[in-house]
């Protein structure tokens, strides 16, 4: 066989790779006080249910993740008796990162991997809104495929013969 016909197919085609970004974003969750004052507020856990991405353009994506602070509290009824709680504050912390340069774009159709953790510190009770509020740290790694465009060039093979 000629060495035209040997190579009869020439593809020039990208790799997708894994591009990580740390990430450390702050939250506020408000935990709504109505009928009671609230005490001793101390943080228990932080636990982060869900989380998703979503390219928006070629190279940022939106991350959203669902965030639950559980606590445990002293509250105090307007008679002055005094009582011990548990309870949960959820909240929707949402950021963008931009994981990719040109002439990288996101590949939108492969989710991006989310390592991500949380933790929580009680922040007082905020009379204005009438909740006590917790700061919420997000933080971890998100890691998105990235590619650049695909150049394919085709040489016809010659006829069988």
């Amino acid at each position: 066989m000629p060495p035209s016909e040997a190579n009869c197919q020439e593809l020039c085609t990208a790799t997708a790779s894994l591009n990580p970004v740390s990430v450390r974003v702050l939250g506020v969750c408000d935990y709504l006080v109505d009928g009671f004052t609230i005490s001793d507020v101390v943080v228990t856990g932080c636990v982060i249910t869900s989380a998703s991405t979503l390219a928006i353009s070629a190279d940022t994506a939106l991350v959203t993740v669902q965030v639950v602070v559980q606590f445990r509290f002293t509250g105090t009824q307007p008679d002055g008796t005094s009582f011990s709680e548990t309870a949960e504050c959820a909240t929707e912390i949402a950021f963008l990162i931009t994981p990719v340069q040109f002439p990288v774009r996101l590949f939108g159709e492969v989710p991006c991997a989310i390592d991500l953790s949380c933790s929580a510190t009680a922040a007082g009770f905020d009379a204005a809104i009438g909740a006590e509020e917790f700061i919420v740290t997000v933080t971890g790694t998100v890691a998105c495929y990235g590619c650049e465009s695909a150049v394919v060039n085709v040489e016809l093979c010659p006829p069988q013969g």
